[in-house]
C-alpha cells in the first residue's frame, strides 16, 4: 500500500472496521481483447519459434527422445520464467516458448506411433496439458493448456470406445470448479481459467456429435461413430441434475417446495427435448453456470452455444424441417409457460409473506 493510503488504513484500525496488515494493491489487468490479441500473438510466434528450431537444428526432429526432451527444457524454462512479477512481454514470450516446447514434446511423443498405441499417445498428451492447465503460474497458458487437455481426453474417449462418458465428465468438472472457486479464494484464478478452456473445448466436442463422425477420423485414426447418442445426453442430464441440485442447495431453497420442483420438472424437460435436438442442455449449464456467479464471459459463452446448437439442428438433413420446427416450438413454448408458473409462484409467496 503507498504511503498516502497508510493514514486511511490506520484510522480504519483504530475504529475497528479492519484489522491486520494492509492488502497488498494489485496491478490493473489489460482487458480481455487485449490479453486475446497477445494470446493469438503468442500461437504465431510459436509457430516462427518452432519453424527456426526446425531449420537451425533440424535433427531434433529425427529423434523422438530428443525432441521430447528439447520440449521438456523449454516449457521448464518457461514456467521458470513466468515466476518473474507480472510482465506481460515476458508472459506471452514464454507462451510461445511453451507452446514450440509442447509442439516438440507432442512430435516426440506421436511420431513414432502406431494405430495400435494411439490410444496411449492421446492420453499421455491428455496427462501433459492436464498438468500444464494446473502447475503453469498464467492466466493464458492455463486456459489453452485445459483447452487441449480437454479435446486430447475427447479423442483418448473415442479411440477407447466410450465417447459417451467424454461430454459429461468435462462438464461436470466444469461445473465443479465454477460452483467451488469461492471455496479456494487463493485458487479462483486458476479455477477460473482451467473452467474456461473446458467449456470452450465442450462446446465444439459437443458439436462435433452434430455432424457425421467420419468427419474428424483423422484426428484420431478411427472411423468409429459416436453411437449411441442418447446415452451421451443421458450421462448430460445426470450433469444437469447436479448442476441445479447445488445451485438449490446454494441459495437455500428447499426442496418440497412449488419453486424447487418447478425446477426439477423444468430440468427433466429440458434433458427430454435436447434428446432430440442435442446441445441444448450443455448451453443451458453453461448459461446457469454463468449467471449463478455472475459471470458474463460464461452467460455469453453459454447463449453463442445454444444459438449455436439450435441453428446447427435446424439445417440437419436427418429431420424434415417441419418436424424441427415443431421442435423448437415446443422446446420455447415449455421454457415460457414454466417461466410464467414459476413467476406466478414466487408472486403468491411474497404475497403470502406480506400477508403473515
Amino acid at each position: 500500500m503507498s504511503s498516502d493510503k497508510q493514514p486511511l488504513w490506520n484510522k480504519l484500525v483504530n475504529a475497528k472496521l479492519v484489522q491486520g496488515p494492509p492488502p497488498k494493491m494489485e496491478e490493473p489487468e489489460s482487458p480481455w481483447y487485449i490479453k486475446l490479441l497477445l494470446a493469438l500473438s503468442g500461437w504465431v510466434a510459436s509457430l516462427f519459434l518452432l519453424g527456426f528450431v526446425a531449420v537451425a537444428f533440424s535433427d531434433i526432429f529425427e529423434n523422438s527422445f530428443t525432441s521430447f526432451i528439447a520440449g521438456g527444457l523449454m516449457i521448464a524454462g518457461a514456467f521458470a520464467i513466468l515466476q518473474i512479477p507480472k510482465n506481460e512481454f515476458l508472459q506471452h514470450l514464454m507462451l510461445a516458448v511453451s507452446l514450440a516446447g509442447q509442439a516438440l514434446m507432442v512430435w516426440g511423443i506421436a511420431v513414432d506411433s502406431t494405430q495400435d498405441n494411439l490410444v496411449y499417445v492421446w492420453g499421455l498428451i491428455t496427462v501433459m496439458q492436464l498438468l500444464l492447465a494446473i502447475l503453469m503460474p498464467d492466466f493464458v497458458h492455463r486456459v489453452w493448456s485445459a483447452f487441449a487437455a480437454a479435446i486430447a481426453f475427447s479423442m483418448t474417449m473415442q479411440l477407447l470406445q466410450l465417447p459417451y462418458l467424454n461430454n459429461c465428465i468435462i462438464l461436470f468438472l466444469a461445473c465443479w470448479l465454477v460452483l467451488n472457486e469461492f471455496h479456494f479464494p487463493e485458487q479462483i484464478r486458476k479455477f477460473q481459467a482451467i473452467s474456461y478452456g473446458l467449456i470452450l473445448a465442450l462446446i465444439p466436442i459437443k458439436g462435433s456429435a452434430l455432424f457425421p463422425s467420419q468427419s474428424f477420423s483423422w484426428l484420431i485414426g478411427s472411423s468409429e461413430t459416436i453411437d449411441p447418442p442418447w446415452l451421451d445426453e443421458l450421462f448430460l442430464a445426470l450433469t444437469m441434475f447436479y448442476l441445479v441440485f447445488k445451485l438449490l442447495q446454494r441459495f437455500s431453497k428447499p426442496m418440497f417446495t412449488v419453486f424447487s420442483i418447478s425446477t426439477l420438472f423444468t430440468t427433466l424437460l429440458l434433458c427430454v427435448l435436447s434428446m432430440q435436438a442435442q446441445g441444448i442442455s450443455v448451453a443451458m449449464a453453461i448459461m446457469l453456470l454463468g449467471f449463478s456467479v455472475s459471470n458474463r464471459i460464461l452467460l455469453g459463452l453459454g447463449i453463442c452455444s445454444l444459438l449455436f446448437y439450435i441453428s446447427t439442428y435446424y439445417y440437419q438433413m436427418q429431420t424434415s424441417l417441419l418436424d424441427k420446427s415443431i421442435t423448437l416450438v415446443i422446446i420455447g413454448s415449455v421454457l415460457l409457460i414454466v417461466r410464467y408458473l414459476i413467476l406466478r409462484a414466487l408472486k403468491h409467496q411474497q404475497e403470502v409473506a406480506h400477508v403473515s
